[in-house]
């Protein structure tokens, strides 16, 4: 699974590994299981506080793991436009 998380748009897209990095943004790369040891929902959350500041960033996310449906669910109800 891929999770980008911009400041305009959030999606995911499973499996879809090809991303063209926007040298204009401030890029972040995590690929790991999701699950909670790797931390991905705190993660989340400094996300949002970024977001909320109207900082310019894209996080990419890679991986696949028992807290995928956490993360969709979290970007779901915390990144709205």
């Amino acid at each position: 699974m891929l999770i980008n998380v911009k400041k305009d748009k959030i999606f995911w897209n499973k499996w879809k590994i090809n991303v063209d990095f926007n040298k204009q943004q401030f890029n972040i790369v995590t690929a790991a299981r999701i699950g909670e040891e790797k931390g991905q929902l705190r993660m989340l959350a400094v996300m949002k506080k970024l977001h909320d500041e109207k900082f310019d960033f894209i996080w990419h996310l890679v991986g696949n793991g028992p807290y995928e449906e956490l993360v969709k669910k979290y970007i779901d109800e915390n990144f709205q436009n």
